[in-house]
């Protein structure tokens, strides 16, 4: 990587704003704390990326109709999937409250 990409002009507090935490994939039960950007403008604006030059990347509209057509589909094994998640996964709690003090 290269200091370009991590270089932030103007306010400093407005750069540090965007970084909240989030669980990596590192299987699939448990996370990896790591921290990641949140957008503040673009087609991606108030999520979570692991980079902020991904905030402005083209979408992939194959992938995206993709993901419309499963969401559609399993909607209901979803929800609840991740409503237990976020009530047992230790990794998913840990970053609840570290990003509720931030």
């Amino acid at each position: 990587m290269k200091f370009e990409e991590f270089k932030v002009e103007g306010d400093l507090e407005e750069f540090y704003e965007g970084l909240v935490w989030g669980r990596g994939k590192s299987d699939a039960r448990h996370g990896k704390l790591k921290l990641k950007f949140r957008c503040p403008s673009g087609p991606r604006k108030s999520r979570q990326v692991s980079h902020p030059s991904k905030c402005w990347a083209h979408p992939d509209v194959a992938q995206a109709q993709r993901m419309k057509t499963t969401r559609a589909k399993t909607k209901f094994q979803q929800a609840r999937r991740q409503s237990r998640t976020k009530k047992i996964n230790t990794a998913t709690r840990l970053v609840r409250r570290l990003n509720k003090y931030t």
